[in-house]
């Protein structure tokens, strides 16, 4: 739970330090495999980092419009972050890298 709540801080923080009021776009590396994420309200969530060198994957239970996730492949992508009044929405920009893992 406390994981959890540092990141929805953490994200939060860089959303609102990083963005324009209009948008931003960042990179991420999406992991090859969906996880089960509960506490989020959803059944499924990728798995995310923003460092290639970050030991640790972090839950997204956020889609990303326009990009169709293919199980056993890891991503780099960039990705535009649009904050809105209600929640953040994600839009692919590109598609860095697909690997087959």
């Amino acid at each position: 739970m406390k994981k959890r709540t540092l990141f929805l801080i953490g994200l939060s923080m860089l959303l609102f330090s990083a963005c324009t009021p209009d948008d931003s776009v960042i990179t991420v590396m999406i992991h090859p495999e969906i996880t089960g994420c509960s506490d989020f309200g959803v059944r499924h969530c990728m798995q995310i980092k923003y460092e290639e060198d970050a030991t640790e994957w972090e839950l997204f239970p956020h889609p990303i419009e326009g990009f169709d996730f293919e199980p056993g492949y890891d991503y780099v992508l960039d990705v535009r972050v649009t904050v809105t009044n209600t929640a953040p929405k994600y839009e692919l920009v590109k598609i860095i890298t697909k690997t087959l893992h």
